[in-house]
């Protein structure tokens, strides 16, 4: 499949598409196999290995069978969501989870480097990509290969907290005017408390330049909401859904 026919529908436009990716992060996912492309006439779609996330970007409304994949669909409010409903009913697409952006303007926090923590390395690659999973569903949400955990780890954008082994992490990423909060997770039971304070405060710290924080939260987790609220975040009107495709 040419990716080249990709770009050329890609520049009239579609009538439908859920991704937000550029053209450059698209292609770079095909060339290190991360991505794979498939045209259906005038429709393409980029799943994603090892996943069973699906990036659609389609002009024809009709059944492209895929059940069993899921699709992530993102917008500032209700309207955003309406015009996808023909695509995800033929489709037989059902929501299985509901996430809400929340948000918080640089207040200049004071960051205190914590020597319980320290940034990932390479030999912790394998460790947190387990550590993770039982938070973050791997086949969907927790969308890191261990290259993109590589790079990130070079990057400094992985926090840990170790008792022998990982007991807690954070996962960030930076964007032009904005850091973005993609994981955080932390065990019961450990020897020191306000772990999760102590990454939260690690993560505003190291991106001190940024404007603002974000991050996305599922609806339903009461617990992760008042401790973001208790750090200061708020509720935006952008929300996130995923959607599987049932038999």
């Amino acid at each position: 499949m040419s990716f080249e026919s990709f770009k050329t529908a890609f520049a009239k436009g579609f009538l439908l598409q859920n991704s937000l990716e550029s053209l450059s992060n698209l292609e770079q996912g095909l060339k290190e196999k991360r991505l794979v492309l498939e045209q259906i006439e005038n429709n393409f779609f980029f799943f994603h290995q090892n996943l069973k996330l699906v990036d659609f970007f389609v002009n024809d409304i009709k059944d492209f069978k895929l059940r069993g994949k899921i699709i992530k669909i993102l917008a500032k409010n209700e309207n955003g969501f309406t015009k996808f409903k023909p695509f995800l009913k033929l489709n037989n697409f059902e929501k299985i989870q509901s996430f809400k952006q929340m948000k918080l303007l640089n207040l200049s926090l004071d960051y205190e480097k914590s020597e319980l923590l320290e940034f990932a390395r390479a030999e912790d690659l394998s460790e947190i990509s387990n550590f993770f999973a039982p938070f973050f569903d791997p086949k969907f949400l927790f969308h890191f290969s261990k290259q993109d955990l590589r790079l990130k780890a070079l990057r400094n954008e992985i926090l840990l907290y170790k008792e022998k082994q990982i007991k807690a992490g954070l996962i960030f990423s930076k964007n032009l005017n904005s850091a973005m909060l993609d994981f955080i997770a932390v065990r019961e039971n450990l020897a020191h408390k306000n772990i999760a304070f102590l990454l939260m405060n690690a993560f505003c710290g190291l991106n001190k330049e940024m404007k603002f924080y974000q991050l996305f939260v599922r609806n339903d987790n009461e617990r992760a909401i008042k401790f973001y609220q208790r750090f200061g975040f708020e509720f935006q009107n952008t929300k996130l859904e995923f959607y599987e495709g049932k038999e």
